[in-house]
């Protein structure tokens, strides 16, 4: 059982990674994406990693990481918001990251889903590609945008393979040394493709500051280490659920803030989504709670009728 302490904390972790949305997208006003994922990573590293050590994580583990999860998830993230993919909508395609982690464990672990993730994906898919319809007939928000946001989610889900192949790692160290890797490709990526960056750089002000010490500390380190703690404290199966909280609350906080708005067609397609996401997530109570129940019936149906 989950005390309220406990509760309050995984609270605050959820509500920190849906408003992270926001901040990405207000910070993307001061720098070009590229620039922005890389400087998120340097606050998020440096000197952090260095003081907690690396311990015994491979470096193998750290850079395939560290290209996955940091370099290839926030570059098509962050391109993909700077791009015209507002933060709420951003948020919930990117759990798309679950479907995908599914469907990667199927040929890398023959790890074949059970009747409630099959469920799950073929929700989910639904509901991706009613908000896909969506996009192609909005002129505002870019197709392509929508196509980098799946990207991001892709590429969180090879890092939770690679993670996964890892085996008992320290969750915070990992994030710690594999925000040292992306830097440099993002910057060489920046010089090469992106404008402007000295000129953000020049114009640094409060509030430039004030979105990388969120993306970088407090959603990374602060968020991350809460969550490896509650971890560590309950199984993975009592937490893995409050993570459908976050596309909640970066969709409310999108709409609150951003004035984000949600048409009736989008809001079905999201609601498939977090029923699909739902199902996969809860898969495990809802299996075991099947199999019980079939037990049940199978007692029943054995045991001999008395006589009349």
């Amino acid at each position: 059982m989950i005390g309220i302490r406990d509760l309050l904390l995984i609270g605050i972790v959820v509500f920190i990674w849906g408003l992270n949305f926001v901040v990405i997208k207000i910070g993307l006003e001061q720098f070009p994406p590229l620039l922005f994922s890389a400087l998120r990573f340097l606050t998020a590293a440096l000197p952090w990693a260095f003081i907690l050590g690396r311990g015994n994580l491979k470096w193998s583990v750290i850079l395939s990481v560290g290209f996955a999860l940091g370099f290839a998830q926030f570059s098509f993230l962050f391109v993909g918001i700077y791009l015209g993919m507002p933060p709420g909508l951003s948020s919930l395609i990117l759990q798309s990251q679950v479907i995908f982690t599914v469907i990667l464990g199927i040929f890398v672990f023959a790890d074949l889903p059970n009747r409630f993730q099959w469920a799950g994906i073929l929700t989910g898919i639904l509901g991706i590609a009613v908000i896909g319809e969506t996009v192609a007939a909005d002129a505002v928000i870019p197709a392509i945008s929508f196509v980098f946001l799946l990207l991001a989610g892709f590429s969180w889900a090879v890092s939770n393979i690679l993670m996964k192949r890892a085996g008992q790692i320290d969750m915070l160290r990992l994030i710690l040394w594999m925000s040292l890797v992306p830097p440099i490709p993002l910057l060489l990526l920046s010089a090469i493709f992106e404008t402007g960056q000295i000129d953000s750089l020049l114009s640094f002000d409060l509030k430039a500051a004030g979105t990388l010490i969120y993306v970088g500390l407090i959603s990374t380190i602060f968020a991350f280490a809460i969550w490896g703690q509650m971890l560590k404290r309950h199984s993975p199966l009592t937490i893995a659920p409050f993570s459908l909280l976050v596309p909640i609350f970066g969709m409310s906080l999108s709409a609150l803030l951003l004035g984000e708005s949600f048409g009736p067609v989008r809001m079905a397609g999201s609601a498939l989504v977090m029923a699909g996401l739902a199902l996969i997530v809860l898969s495990p109570r809802l299996q075991k709670a099947w199999a019980t129940r079939t037990a049940v019936g199978r007692v029943r149906g054995s045991a001999p009728k008395a006589r009349e």
